[in-house]
């Protein structure tokens, strides 16, 4: 009787550890970074909740593999080093440049594709092949995919003026200092569309205009992980390619929360006086003294994932 009692209580004992290893398992935490101010795919509210088409794209993922996803917003640098000291398990790249097996990462399929677009104003000529761009001045995302495709591109024959913010360009655009404002559909719905730079009936309206004759490395949109982690990268890749095609950014617009608009005054601001001076724009020379690694950056081929 009493090997029988002690044989119950070990069953049970057995049972019990079973099921909070499963509960464990089942209630898995997962730390993602997130860039900020990167309206509409990640930002943070006035609460410091962070929202955006990726932030909810990640979010569903997170639910179908049964863990509860929480965002760490950062500088992508400090970032990458996170991931790979542990404190993460992962990021959300949006379209900033790197390089996978150098960083020794591995990226997921791509959550949504860009659609790059050359923003203009509506009124005067518009551009969207590269020899209509030429002496003129392009404006784009500093760090970006978009801006390394420029420079090993259009840089002999184009200015191009790199902003930490892309609607510093939107205003600069406005003001006549570039001529267009390259990046993707989904910023221009979302940040520009949505203002009076959107409404057709002003006459500093702008337009986007699509390119198609572009070829980016299969690096933006993605989550990525350290090339260790096999299983969860398994998982993830899994709940991505059971969605079906890959949508387009755009079209994860409308599940996300609304982006505060570029402006937040009735008219664009006007100008008492005339424009300043252009500020000095980069080209791919003065890029390679200021950054040396550029070189190494921005391949004419860029490696694939």
């Amino acid at each position: 009787m009493k090997h029988h009692a002690l044989l119950f209580v070990a069953l049970l004992t057995c049972s019990l550890l079973m099921n909070v290893q499963a509960d464990e398992k089942a209630q898995k935490k997962l730390y993602f970074g997130i860039e900020n101010n990167r309206i509409p795919y990640s930002n943070l509210d006035d609460k410091q909740q962070p929202y955006g088409a990726l932030i909810d794209a990640t979010r569903h993922i997170c639910k179908n593999i049964k863990a509860e996803c929480e965002f760490v917003p950062g500088d992508f640098d400090q970032l990458m080093q996170d991931v790979q000291t542990y404190k993460l398990q992962g990021l959300i790249v949006i379209d900033t440049f790197l390089l996978p097996e150098t960083d020794r990462l591995k990226l997921t399929p791509a959550l949504c594709k860009i659609q790059p677009v050359f923003i203009q104003k509506r009124q005067g000529k518009h551009r969207s092949q590269k020899e209509d761009f030429k002496n003129t001045t392009i404006g784009v995302l500093e760090g970006s995919l978009l801006h390394f495709y420029l420079l090993d591109e259009y840089s002999n024959h184009s200015r191009i003026k790199s902003y930490p913010l892309l609607e510093s360009g939107v205003f600069d655009l406005f003001s006549g200092r570039i001529t267009a404002l390259f990046t993707d559909q989904a910023f221009f719905t979302e940040r520009v569309k949505k203002t009076l730079f959107g409404n057709e009936e002003k006459e500093f309206s702008m337009i986007a205009m699509k390119t198609t004759k572009i070829t980016l490395p299969d690096t933006s949109m993605r989550l990525a992980l350290r090339e260790q982690d096999n299983e969860l990268y398994e998982e993830l890749t899994k709940v991505i390619q059971a969605q079906g095609k890959t949508p387009a950014c755009i079209d994860l617009l409308t599940s996300s929360k609304p982006s505060t608009p570029v402006i937040s005054i009735t008219e664009p601001p006007l100008l008492e006086n005339p424009p300043r001076p252009m500020t000095p724009t980069t080209n791919v020379n003065d890029l390679k003294k200021v950054q040396p690694k550029t070189e190494q950056l921005a391949p004419k081929t860029a490696p694939k994932e």
